[in-house]
């Protein structure tokens, strides 16, 4: 069943034309090396599909075979596809040999390699002798070739090296080891593709001439050979069109063979071949052609069983047959094939395991007697039929119960168990059986798709070994076989009836005995997780892989209780006395749905059991009638292993705890219960998420039984984990330790309790920073009477595990006895409520459960309960009415106690930037114990503000508002002493927190401090004051307790809560009293930081009107407003510019105008300078004037004694934009004239730059004025040589009157466009006029008895002068 299960490799992989590289010396020689590489590495899509193999010159090449005419006439084939075909011209039979030989065109020594060269071919040939492959030489040369028809040389000698190789000139090639060598090897590919589909042609147009001479009579077998050696061959042509063709046809003549039991196989197998290829070419076009091809392969095929004592080969080759599809399919969607929902791999997965299945339900069924049959096969014999036929030999007849009455095993595999089956059916039956529970049912229908490569998986037969002697068994002999699908004892054989029974007999029962070594789960598992796998993949799920635990999870408790009821049977038998206690209480417990009786009787085979006797199968097994003796050996030597006193039985012990009194060497059995729905339920809690060394932690472990009858808790014990962090290390990266707490006393667990309450309580001190609970162990029994007591016979103790720790989240909805921890993350796909409880703000109660509104009253409430030794009173959080309310908070963070210190910051804001400000710190001891080591931390810190977009860039805007300047300065702080601040500054350290050591403070002691601070930059701060002490603490001492919640009659209360016992044990071994507990006290305050000063400016001209940009060589106007923004008075000292190199001052010096000023709150002062731009030095015309400092301190000194130092704030100014003007113009026009006076008026042009200008002038007339000189003048301004215009201008009026207006307009502009041009032509002569006087203010003459004003802006009519 070789080929039937596995698909030859040289069927599956892609056939390539195989070419033999000869001649290269690819171990000893670089060039070769590196020639070869370039064959083979590296190979791209984009390269021809070659298969290369270097080859020796003396290699010995398959001989071919010579068929004389007329061979077929007499001619009878022996099979149909013989086994080494495809090996052989694919690894042996090359397409072309390529003799690779290094010799240049001008080698001195041409005549003597040009004859090495042609014997070199020669002996290639003589190899080849029979077979036209074909064959080329191939010279290595070291430099590249000239172009063609320039080297004479090289043509006359490769002539002559053709004439000696005999071989036609096409067939020389030359190869140059240049850096062009890929470049040459590609086209060297390019010739072998061609010459190799010319030999794949020819050598199937000679199979076709052989083809033509066959009869169909006797040569049908020839017809399906011949056929798929055509369509290989085109396959190794690379012609996939003509090879699907081919294998068609070949499949068609397949279908037309006579259908003969006995050769079945042969034609089953290569029909597999064939459909293989077919539907693996088909989906690289058409994807339903070839799901087509399948559903006529398994239509035709499923209903030819072949011999029925091997049925279960064809089940076998059925299932290989839709996995192989399965994995074509899912090959052809990873190159881009679309699957739908109805059609995916995953359907023919699924049949592939049903026909498994089949397969090994056929195997138990017919393989069962062959269990004992010897392992010894004849000889082959040769190809002559005799002996008796099949149906004549008694000896091959299957009897009744193998064959006709054959049934469907359902659990058991024993053949007795089989005879017991009521229902049977014959094979055929069962294979009808099985084909109906197809999703496909390809009888009607056909879904397709396709798959991964089939060699990804592949199913071996496991075959018996054979005795010293014999040669070799029926089914080792599949490597030997001549043709696909026959059987090793008759090979070459083609007659109907077989040549040797007595080897047919031998060989079939061999076969069987060889499938029953198979292990068919192996088979088909792998295809049911793939069907899943699919399934889930295309959103079409109609199965679900479950193990035990998805069905406990997912609450199938009918299913649950069956498997447990075999598991118990199953551990019974078997004597495991661990998996029959777990299974026994998972039986026990509240969600199986079995009879309470049928609960009592297991909880009594459990109790059986903890007395070290074997349990009665009476109580669970009561169909058992006698109890088998290798069940009893068993029980008995569990037991005596368990009971002694080193058990070799593989039970985990609990370790000892820390007390005393623990009992050791005791036989004890641990379950871990965190996945099973055991009869106990166990819920832990912590009173508080958060808790202080000076109280107790108190820890509730409640536990709750489900079991008819009482449990005796003997011990519990809960083991913790600590966690001590510093500072910036992560939780999961601090320093860890366990520990643990135990009871000690014995109790009774029942039924009718609400729940039995452990109440730890933990000293806080050494605990570390967080606690969490790792797993709680109970020890149980059963409960002890008064006979028991006397006797001193060895009890064995159930020990319960909950590792809350590690399946907190996994045991969530498969154990309802525990929940997980409020940290613990939500579980995928379940109920945020249940795989995350957040932790109760009630203690004990949980608040993913809505309370009704009595209980939450009751949350409200605690209890308090007597200690019965101390008659202490003990307090305890309420306590949830029911089980369900119960909390689930398995970790408490530790913090030190909270200070009782009393910390006031007092301080008047706002701070101003660069002063020392003053902060009171008062500190008041409110504890009752003294407070030693005392430590004030301060810090100062900078609040995050949003800040107001401020526009730096240059606008039109000529009023601008300032900041003062940012300093990179850090802020800085100091306690009690100023000095630091002020030496800091000069150095510019970093200072920002300081910490002093203040006295001790007994009780209701207090002390003042002052903190001194310095802020750079204005800004909210945050001052952080920490004070550490050391207190010494008395140690909480309270008792272990036992609580008892029992349902309560009286309305008023949630349940009734009763103290049983306390263990006041831990408590007393306490060696001191008291203990240091280090306490922090944090006081915060907010402190507004605000500049002292707003600076506001402006840019005038000369004529004190606004301007937005400056002239170079121009003077202008720096206007500047100072407003103190404090709340406080303030005294400016003195004003200082630090002006930028090219803006100076308009006669050389800074004019003092603000010296020892007092400015108060909201007020402001003003300060003018003159400033001329000298130069412009930046491309970007934009100049920055400097910077304006203030120096400044505070008025009063009373309230702040550091007021009087000098601090500076600087302002940085503004950016402007400046020009230079070609030209520039000035004038001299007198500032009053008189009423019909001539005024004299010049205009100066002077040439700044160094190229003439052309300008063009015109005086606009004025109507108060009359003027004399020229009205409109073009003239040229030369470089060096100012032009000067004279006016006289006559005013008519009195007044302040607007002069004539004179317009500049310079010819020579560069402009990109006439808009362009005219624009900025305007802008020229703006910047150039305004400097110039528009208006003259004009007084009546002496000699005008009544002078006339000028008409105003209202428009009034002017008064004409008499």
């Amino acid at each position: 069943m070789q080929h039937v299960e596995n698909l030859p490799p040289e069927l599956c992989c892609k056939p390539e034309p195989f070419v033999v590289l000869s001649g290269l010396d690819i171990e000893n020689n670089s060039v070769h090396r590196s020639i070869w590489r370039a064959f083979t590495a590296n190979r791209s899509r984009d390269r021809d599909p070659f298969k290369f193999r270097c080859r020796p010159i003396n290699h010995m090449f398959p001989k071919p075979k010579l068929k004389p005419a007329g061979a077929y006439d007499w001619f009878l084939p022996k099979g149909i596809l013989k086994t080494g075909w495809m090996r052989k011209h694919l690894e042996e039979i090359p397409a072309m040999v390529a003799v690779f030989f290094d010799l240049d065109w001008d080698d001195r020594n041409w005549d003597e390699r040009s004859v090495e060269c042609a014997q070199r071919v020669d002996t290639v040939r003589s190899k080849l002798a029979g077979r036209d492959i074909k064959l080329v030489v191939i010279l290595i040369q070291k430099r590249a070739p000239l172009p063609l028809g320039e080297d004479l040389n090289a043509m006359e000698r490769a002539q002559t090296l053709c004439t000696k190789c005999d071989l036609p000139g096409k067939n020389l090639f030359v190869l140059s080891h240049t850096n062009l060598l890929y470049g040459c090897i590609t086209r060297l590919e390019s010739e072998f593709r061609d010459m190799a589909a010319n030999y794949y042609h020819q050598r199937a147009k000679r199979v076709k001439t052989h083809k033509d001479g066959l009869n169909k009579a006797s040569h049908q077998l020839l017809f399906v050979r011949y056929e798929f050696k055509i369509a290989f061959f085109g396959e190794l042509k690379q012609d996939q069109t003509l090879a699907l063709k081919h294998y068609q046809q070949a499949y068609t003549h397949l279908l037309e063979q006579r259908m003969i039991d006995i050769h079945l196989l042969e034609v089953k197998t290569v029909a597999a071949f064939i459909n293989y290829k077919i539907c693996r070419l088909a989906f690289q076009t058409n994807a339903s052609e070839a799901i087509s091809q399948f559903r006529r392969h398994i239509e035709f095929f499923s209903g030819l069983v072949g011999m029925p004592q091997l049925a279960f080969e064809h089940e076998a080759w059925m299932s290989r047959q839709f996995e192989i599809l399965g994995d074509l399919f899912q090959e052809a969607i990873q190159l881009s094939l679309t699957a739908l929902m109805t059609q995916h791999p995953g359907l023919y997965y699924q049949e592939a395991a049903r026909h498994a299945i089949a397969r090994r339900q056929l195997c138990q069924t017919l393989c069962t007697a062959a269990a004992n049959v010897p392992e010894t096969v004849p000889e082959p014999e040769p190809n002559v039929a005799s002996g008796p036929s099949v149906s004549e030999s008694p000896d091959l007849t299957i009897s009744e119960e193998a064959t006709d009455t054959y049934s469907i095993p359902s659990t058991s595999t024993s053949p007795q168990t089989d005879r017991s089956k009521s229902k049977r059916m014959t094979v055929t039956d069962a294979m009808d059986f099985v084909r109906a529970q197809s999703p496909l049912r390809f009888a009607r229908r056909v879904s397709g798709s396709a798959s991964v490569s089939p060699n990804v998986r592949s199913m071996s037969t496991v075959l018996p070994p054979y005795p010293d002697g014999v040669s070799i068994s029926a089914t080792e002999k599949v490597d030997g076989l001549e043709f696909y699908g026959q059987r090793p004892w008759r090979q070459g054989v083609q007659s109907i009836e077989p040549p040797n029974m007595a080897k047919e007999l031998e060989g079939i029962r061999l076969i069987q005995k060889a499938e029953l070594g198979v292990v068919h789960s192996e088979l088909i598992i792998p295809l049911l997780e793939q069907t899943h796998l699919q399934y889930k993949r295309y959103k079409a799920e109609r199965m679900k892989l479950y193990p035990f635990d998805e069905y406990r999870r997912e609450k199938w408790w009918h299913i649950c209780t069956d498997i447990l009821q075999h598991i118990l049977k199953c551990s019974y038998m078997t004597g495991l006395i661990e998996t029959f206690l777990s299974t026994a209480l998972e039986l026990i417990g509240p969600e199986t749905l079995i009879a309470v009786s049928d609960k009592q009787s297991l909880q009594l085979a459990v109790f059986q059991l903890l007395q070290g006797m074997p349990p009665d199968p009476i109580f669970f097994m009561p169909e058992l009638t006698q109890i088998p003796e290798e069940t009893t050996a068993l029980w008995t030597k569990h037991l005596r292993q368990l009971l002694s006193d080193q058990p070799e039985l593989a039970i985990v012990s609990i370790p000892p705890a820390t007390d005393q009194t623990t009992v050791v060497n005791e036989p004890r059995v641990e379950i871990d219960v965190c996945r099973l729905a055991v009869c106990v339920e166990c819920k832990v809690a912590f009173a508080r998420t958060q808790n202080t060394l000076d109280q107790p932690i108190q820890l509730a472990v409640f536990f709750r039984s489900h079991a008819p009858f009482a449990f005796n808790v003997r011990r519990v014990q809960v083991d913790f984990v600590h966690f001590a962090k510093s500072d910036g290390v992560r939780w999961d990266k601090c320093k860890q330790w366990q520990s643990s707490e135990s009871w000690n006393m014995p109790f009774q667990l029942e039924r009718t309790d609400v729940a039995k309450v452990l109440l730890f309580s933990l000293d806080a001190h050494n605990l570390g920073q967080r606690l969490k609970v790792d797993a709680v162990r109970v020890e149980l029994g059963r409960p002890l009477t008064d006979t028991d007591q006397s006797d001193q016979m060895k009890e064995v103790y159930l020990s319960l595990v909950w590792q809350l720790s590690n399946s907190a989240e996994d045991s969530l909805e498969s154990n309802p006895g525990v929940e997980p921890s409020a940290k613990s993350p939500a579980r995928k796909g379940t109920p945020a409520s249940k795989s995350c409880t957040p932790p109760s703000i009630f203690g004990l109660w949980n608040v993913a459960k809505l309370p009704s509104a009595p209980e939450r009253h009751y949350q409200h409430e605690p209890v308090t309960v007597i200690c019965p030794k101390t008659g202490v009173p003990i307090e305890i959080l309420a306590f949830p009415p029911t089980w369900d309310l119960l909390g689930s908070n398995m970790q408490t963070e530790i913090r030190e106690r909270e200070s009782k210190l009393e910390v006031n910051l007092v301080h008047t804001s706002p701070a101003l930037t660069q002063e020392i400000y003053a902060v009171q710190c008062h500190v008041r001891n409110t504890e009752s114990i003294e407070a030693t080591h005392v430590t004030l931390s301060v810090s100062l810190t900078r609040q995050p503000t949003v800040h107001s977009s401020e526009d730096t860039s240059v606008g039109d805007s000529v009023h601008r508002e300032l900041r003062p300047r940012g300093l990179k300065e850090p802020d800085q702080v100091s306690i009690n002493d100023p000095t630091p601040l002020e030496s800091h500054r000069r150095s510019g350290a970093n200072i920002g927190t300081s910490t002093t050591q203040l006295s001790d403070l007994a009780p209701d002691e207090h002390t003042t401090c002052t903190l001194f601070l310095r802020c750079a930059n204005a800004g909210p701060r945050s001052l952080r004051c920490q004070l550490n002490y050391r207190t010494s603490l008395l140690i909480p001492s309270v008792p272990h307790c036992l609580l008892t919640l029992s349902p309560s009659l009286d309305q008023d209360v949630a349940c009734s809560v009763r103290l049983q016992a306390t263990d006041d044990q831990s408590s007393s071994d306490s060696k001191t009293d008291r203990f240091e507990s280090q306490c922090a006290k944090v006081a915060q305050t907010e402190i507004s930081v605000s500049n002292p000063f707003r600076l506001t400016w402006q840019t005038l001209s000369i004529l004190q009107a606004p301007i937005s940009d400056l002239i170079v060589g121009e003077d202008f106007i720096l206007q500047l407003h100072l407003t103190n923004t404090s709340p406080w008075d303030l005294e400016v000292l003195s004003t200082r510019f630090k002006l930028s190199d090219t803006v100076v001052f308009s006669d050389g010096n800074q004019d003092v105008q603000i010296k020892d000023l007092c400015v108060q709150a909201e007020c402001r002062v003003t300060e003018c300078q003159i400033l001329t731009v000298s130069r412009l030095d930046q491309e970007n015309g934009v100049v920055n004037l400097g910077q304006y400092e203030v120096s400044w301190r505070r008025k009063s000194t009373t309230e702040n004694p550091d007021s009087a130092l000098v601090l500076a704030t600087s302002f940085d100014l503004f950016s402007c934009t400046v020009l230079e003007l070609p030209v520039r113009v000035r004038a001299d026009i007198p500032t009053i004239g008189t009423v019909l006076t001539p005024l004299p008026v010049r205009f100066v042009l002077e040439n700044q730059t160094i190229y003439p200008q052309e300008v063009l002038i015109q005086l606009e007339p004025s109507p108060s004025f009359m003027f004399s000189g020229q009205h409109k003048l073009r003239l040229r301004v030369l470089p060096g040589s100012p032009q000067i215009l004279r006016y006289l201008f006559l005013p008519l009026f009195t007044g302040y009157l607007v002069i004539p207006r004179l317009r500049i307009t310079l010819t020579r502009v560069d402009g990109s466009g006439p808009g362009d041009e005219q624009t900025l032509k305007l802008h020229m002569e703006e910047r150039m006029l305004r400097q110039i006087p528009t208006r003259v203010f004009v007084v009546p003459s002496e000699t005008t008895s009544a002078p006339q004003a000028a008409p105003n802006l209202l428009g009034e009519q002017p008064v004409p002068v008499t």
